[in-house]
């Protein structure tokens, strides 16, 4: 009996001892995640161009940094939060007025150091575009040293400017003005391109005649008839008729006569033309609509 206790002990204690020691010998092991600081802060974009009201996060795009293992987080802050407002930590950038102002990006690159860098953030009038634009001319005469202007319908707010193309350099053209000037005698070709959205455009295309003449213009309206019509014009006091040609709507009416302050047309269809009565010393030009009559 006392042979088999011993035994069982003998057996018993090395597993009791193995197992107690085992569990002493457990050790936590505080894992503690090693501090990668920054070497280098490098921007891709030193200029940020938003509108009022619009957002903008600064990411990988805008600045890198190195090494790529960096365990340090970077943080933003703003020197006129009247232009624009900043967050922290997440770099979400709101523009809230036009202005400039430098937005700061810091990481530390030590103990007790931090690399920073600054892009400079532009807040610019947000940008309308018109719902719609129509131009009445496609074809205008211009006296040289003389001026006259485009009749634009704009729909809804706009503050795009267009993009102005002249061909031979024989006339000059400001939009913010609307003027447009004959600078040298001859032919003509004004392209207005608006931006209508930030992928679309409208373009027109003016013909422009560049005259030494005086040039005398006059927007009449006509009426449809199987009789011819009479359009009336002022002449100067020393204006002679010389020629007269329809240069444009050429299918739309016919010259039948044309003398001192009358033109007398044959209309055959409602649209635009444009009518040149031209002498020695001056031009005048008929820009005529010829529509439907209203009587039933």
């Amino acid at each position: 009996m006392i042979f088999c206790m011993k035994k069982i002990a003998l057996i018993c204690i090395p597993l009791v001892l193995a197992l107690v020691f085992g569990v002493c010998a457990l050790i936590v092991v505080n894992i503690h995640k090693r501090t990668i600081y920054a070497k280098d802060l490098m921007l891709n974009t030193n200029v940020l161009n938003l509108e009022v009201g619009e957002s903008y996060r600064l990411d990988n795009d805008d600045f890198k940094i190195s090494p790529s293992n960096c365990t340090e987080k970077s943080f933003f802050s703003v020197n006129d939060t009247l232009v624009a407002s900043v967050d922290n930590v997440s770099g979400l950038i709101k523009a809230k007025k036009v202005g400039n102002c430098i937005v700061t990006i810091s990481i530390k690159s030590g103990e007790e150091s931090a690399l920073t860098k600054q892009i400079e953030v532009v807040v610019n009038e947000k940008t309308y575009y018109p719902q719609n634009i129509t131009l009445s001319e496609d074809y205008v005469v211009v006296a040289k040293s003389g001026s006259t202007t485009l009749n634009f319908e704009i729909e809804g707010k706009c503050n795009v400017k267009p993009q102005i193309t002249i061909e031979n350099g024989n006339i000059s053209y400001d939009y913010e003005t609307n003027k447009l000037c004959g600078v040298e005698v001859g032919d003509d070709t004004l392209t207005i391109c608006f931006p209508m959205s930030k992928t679309e455009k409208k373009t027109f295309v003016v013909g422009v005649k560049v005259t030494k003449k005086q040039i005398i213009t006059k927007n009449c309206q006509v009426t449809l008839s199987d009789e011819p019509v009479d359009v009336e014009y002022k002449t100067p006091s020393d204006f002679e008729n010389v020629s007269c040609e329809v240069i444009k709507g050429q299918m739309l009416a016919q010259v039948v006569s044309f003398e001192y302050g009358h033109l007398v047309l044959l209309t055959k269809d409602v649209g635009s033309l444009i009518v040149e009565i031209d002498s020695t010393n001056a031009k005048i030009v008929l820009y005529v609509e010829i529509i439907k009559s209203t009587q039933v």
